[in-house]
């Protein structure tokens, strides 16, 4: 009969605990830290300076005084807040940091996510599937040094990092409400919680991947009666659709508005692109890191990676192909059974598998985050003593040792190549650099001397790190059945060691990477010219001031008060937001072009870069100067000049003059308004100042019965104040700008926007949040009466 291998002792517990609590949380944090506060994460131009570093600065100056900005008014002539997912208005943990300043807020939250990463993971392991607190650790710490982490945090994706970070607890508590017991309703509620937090937290796609993974698992685990595991799967859904509900209802609304449902090329992966991701899976950074040496493939290396260590992913395998041909009875197991499933749904959706609420993903190989969750499930159940007989111990490493001579055979040919045949592999690397949707970035993929050197190096030092990493694995396994005890208890140890030494010695170049405050934002000299600008435009124009700026200011309006550009960037910008321009009927320059599109625009300053320097240099490098728009433009305007927007163009007006309405209804009410009117209106508007970013009041003197057209983006969510009094929807003039009828002599007008639907949605969510509570405090008072 078969013994029981020596189980840990307590010291090995606490020390094999030790190690997983130090890797995976203490060392993260303090690498973060590690360069001080007076900086922002990730690399120069990532998202976190590109995008969320502005966007916080916005947000947070709104919020502390009190106000939620459901309006954007420095991008895209204003566009929503809520609606633009990313923003995760709604997503409570970012609020935590709020008073912070924004550089530290951004840096808070990346700590206090990828500490919920780690201790999520690990009370699912301990909690939902009965690993043991050292086993459970060491399993939850490789998780942080994942490649599809990591490499999120070097490029700035913090909403990714948002919602990965529950997804372990959602899915763990999925498993417990398919297998009902007295603690049942706790887990449903943990589970709609998570839920709810992966839907605010503002990357939708990894959101519906990991639902689509729970409805998988409910049948996984589905048991009789079965329509009681169904309704309760619906209940928790329900619970976090109901919290939720303030995120996810006003921008299904907003889709058909927004560039990203209705004018975008999406990414189609090829087998080539997919051969990408699975090269960068079993090496580390055969095509450059992105740090030490440049990737080679235009995706990045955030889009491909998926390292996660030699021995992992060596010892992961050989367990699957363990249990496939020795212990099916295994799969009985809640671990085995849910780690099974993430697999086959992580290949299934990046080989392009239909995923219900996934069409118009440009990314589907991202579905490969899944099988990422399930290796600390596997190595969990692999280091935890009590599942394991030496019978079983032997037959796994031998397995183990199998696997690991095939992988080491690849490996032969790789360096044999590399020796002998090196042209060979410098135009296979070239090719798979291709497959990215731009080619290969210019000036790495060459075939001269220096070139090669370029395309081999990475390439050589991975074959290098995954052979030290393989030979380690094969002793590791070695060393497991060749000792007993009380050797055999250095064996989880030695295991952990090797687990986790690999992905760190990868990725922690990843979390040091940061961009001083002092290369970024706008230039001190800039900055004071353009607050000049907003005082002339307060002064004269009575306006806020509109700014076209270059590409490597994109956003950066956000960092000022009353300034604001005609473009940006927005994963969910206002559709079609560049073609915003006159329709000419007659032949015109491109002078006058430009200058008439200003003038639509209200643009009435300009930043120019001379010369002009690639977005990659430092902020301080870049020479910009301010200009006065030749199209003089302005926010809002008296116009009496409408017709019937034509069906050859999107957007208006005509010439420049004629402003356009999109259907003769709205066309009737403003020809009965102005009567027989035919001169221009030489009337004036002066912009009010409000305490909010939401609202817009002007007062309008006017010579005659007119038209205030107010050059912000219309939405459905816009109201204005009517000659009647009452709001309304404003007229949608010229196929984007608002507009509404104004008496002669002195009127006030005023602008309200909130999202469609977002009253009932918040009502929903405090609905959701009390039955939560209730369903907490129930358990509690059970759990103290007992």
């Amino acid at each position: 009969m078969a013994t029981k291998p020596n189980p840990l002792g307590a010291k090995e517990e606490r020390l094999l605990f030790l190690i997983g609590v130090v890797i995976g949380a203490c060392l993260p944090l303090g690498l973060i830290w590690s360069h001080g506060i007076l900086v922002i994460p990730g690399l120069p131009r990532s998202d976190f300076e590109y995008y969320f570093y502005p966007l916080r600065i916005f947000v947070s100056r709104w919020l502390l005084r009190g106000i939620l900005p459901y309006w954007n008014p420095h991008l895209f002539c204003g566009y929503p807040v809520v609606e633009s997912v990313q923003s995760a208005l709604f997503y409570p943990f970012n609020k935590f940091t709020i008073l912070f300043q924004s550089h530290m807020g951004l840096v808070s939250d990346l700590s206090l996510h990828i500490l919920i990463l780690f201790f999520a993971q690990l009370f699912a392991l301990r909690y939902a599937f009965g690993v043991r607190w050292a086993p459970a650790a060491v399993a939850s710490a490789l998780l942080p040094w994942t490649a599809i982490i990591a490499h999120r945090l070097m490029a700035g994706h913090a909403t990714i990092l948002n919602v990965v970070a529950w997804l372990p607890l959602a899915l763990a508590a999925s498993v417990r409400v398919a297998r009902w017991s007295r603690s049942g309703p706790r887990w449903l509620v943990v589970g709609g919680l998570a839920t709810a937090f992966m839907l605010t937290g503002g990357a939708p796609q990894f959101a519906v991947y990991g639902i689509f993974t729970q409805s998988l698992l409910m049948f996984a685990f589905l048991n009789r009666p079965r329509w009681a595991t169904v309704l309760r799967f619906m209940g928790m859904w329900a619970l976090a659709a109901a919290i939720s509900a303030p995120q996810w209802l006003p921008t299904l609304y907003y889709l058909p508005w927004s560039a990203r449902a209705g004018n975008w090329t999406f990414y189609a992966d090829t087998g080539l692109a997919l051969l990408v991701n699975v090269l960068e899976t079993l090496l580390h950074a055969p095509l450059g890191d992105g740090l030490v040496d440049p990737h080679m493939n235009s995706r990045g290396v955030w889009d491909t990676a998926g390292y996660f260590g030699t021995a992992a992913l060596l010892s992961v395998c050989a367990l699957l192909v363990y249990v496939v041909c020795y212990r099916q009875s295994a799969l009985r197991s809640p671990l085995l059974r849910t780690a099974f499933v993430l697999v086959i749904v992580g290949f299934y959706v990046a080989l392009g598998g239909e995923v219900p609420g996934s069409t118009g993903f440009r990314t589907p190989h991202r579905g490969l985050v899944l099988c990422h969750l399930a290796v600390p499930l596997l190595l969990a159940w692999l280091l935890d003593a009590r599942r394991q007989t030496h019978r079983s111990v032997r037959s796994f490493v031998r397995i183990l040792v199998v696997v690991c001579g095939i992988y080491g055979a690849g490996l032969v040919i790789g360096w044999y190549y590399l020796a002998q045949k090196p042209e060979v592999v410098a135009v296979w690397l070239e090719q798979l650099a291709r497959s990215g949707p731009g080619g290969p970035p210019p000036g790495i993929a060459t075939f001269d001397e220096k070139g090669s050197l370029n395309i081999l190096g990475p390439f050589r030092s991975s074959l290098a790190q995954a052979t030290v990493f393989c030979g380690l694995t094969v002793l590791c396994g070695l060393f497991c059945i060749r000792f007993r005890a009380p050797w055999s208890r250095l064996w989880p140890i030695s295991c952990a060691v090797v687990f986790l030494i690999d992905p760190v010695l990868s990725h922690w170049r990843l979390y040091r990477c940061v961009t001083p405050l002092t290369e970024t934002g706008w230039p001190p000299e800039l900055a004071v010219q353009l607050e000049k600008a907003v005082e002339v435009c307060r002064t004269d124009r009575g306006t806020p001031c509109r700014v076209r700026v270059p590409t490597c200011v994109t956003n950066a309006v956000q960092l000022l008060e009353d300034v604001g550009e005609p473009s940006g960037y927005d994963p969910l910008m206002p559709l079609l937001v560049n073609a915003r321009a006159p329709w000419f009927s007659q032949p015109a320059s491109p002078e006058e072009r430009r200058e008439w599109k200003d003038r639509v625009l209200g643009v009435a300053w300009e930043v120019i870069e001379d010369p002009p320097t690639s977005e990659a240099v430092p902020m301080p490098q870049h020479s910009l100067v301010l200009k006065p728009s030749s199209g003089a433009g302005e926010l809002a305007s008296l116009e009496s000049s409408f017709d019937l927007q034509p069906e050859t163009f999107h957007f208006g007006p005509i010439d420049g003059t004629t402003n356009t309405l999109t259907n003769p209804e709205s066309l009737a009410v403003v020809r009965r308004w102005l009567g027989d009117i035919a001169v221009k209106n030489h009337g004036q508007v002066l912009w009010e100042r409000v305490r909010s970013p939401s609202r817009m009041r002007f007062v309008t003197h006017s010579s005659t019965s007119s038209v205030l057209v107010v050059r912000v983006t219309w939405l459905p969510g816009w109201k204005g104040v009517w000659p009647d009094g009452h709001f309304a929807t404003p007229l949608r003039v010229n196929g984007w700008m608002m507009g509404v009828p104004v008496r002669e002599g002195v009127s006030s007008v005023e602008f309200v926007y909130t999202p469609v639907g977002l009253r009932y949605a918040l009502f929903t969510a405090l609905l959701g949040i009390a039955l939560s509570v209730s369903l907490l405090l129930g358990r509690f008072r059970s759990f103290v009466r007992n």
